[in-house]
């Protein structure tokens, strides 16, 4: 499952003078544009923070899935990557737990690619999340890509998986 950022920080710009949000959407376009033609590969696509504006009252469950994993429907993937806007609140506990509620049903190796600019701002605990899933026996692998973040919600991530800081696509 592809988690990709649209929180209102993603309209922020990159040193490079670039937003966010661009170089998220040309990292997410690139990885999808390569992925192998396989029967047995199925790839969806969770977006948080696009349908409300931070301060809405339900701005914190502002996470959902947009491109369901069944498959590698490329077309979709794009279309929906690009399509998608910033102007929300950053839930990324609640969206990785949604996350990997997608994918309960799946089998073989379970990945999870979060591409973020920011620290959780809803009061969620990412690194209990991932504990919690661990604990339960969900085997997750999960891949963190922030663009341009501050120390602070670098070390947020710290341990959790994979972590790559990027100040650009």
């Amino acid at each position: 499952v592809l988690v990709l950022d649209a929180s209102g920080s993603m309209f922020n710009e990159l040193p490079d003078g670039r937003l966010r949000i661009t170089a998220a959407k040309e990292a997410l376009t690139s990885f999808v544009s390569r992925l192998p033609e396989a029967a047995d590969l199925n790839v969806g696509l969770r977006v948080y923070g696009s349908r409300t504006m931070a301060l809405d009252q339900d701005a914190c469950e502002d996470s959902f899935l947009a491109v369901p994993v069944a498959g590698v429907d490329r077309g979709l993937l794009l279309s929906t990557v690009q399509g998608t806007e910033p102007s929300g609140a950053t839930p990324i506990a609640f969206s990785l737990e949604r996350a990997a509620e997608d994918l309960r049903g799946a089998s073989g190796r379970k990945v999870i690619v979060l591409v973020t600019d920011g620290e959780e701002s809803c009061g969620g605990d990412v690194r209990a999340v991932a504990e919690r899933l661990a604990a339960q026996g969900f085997e997750v692998d999960l891949h963190i890509v922030g663009f341009a973040l501050t120390p602070e919600a670098a070390r947020s991530f710290e341990g959790i998986g994979t972590f790559h800081s990027a100040n650009s696509a």
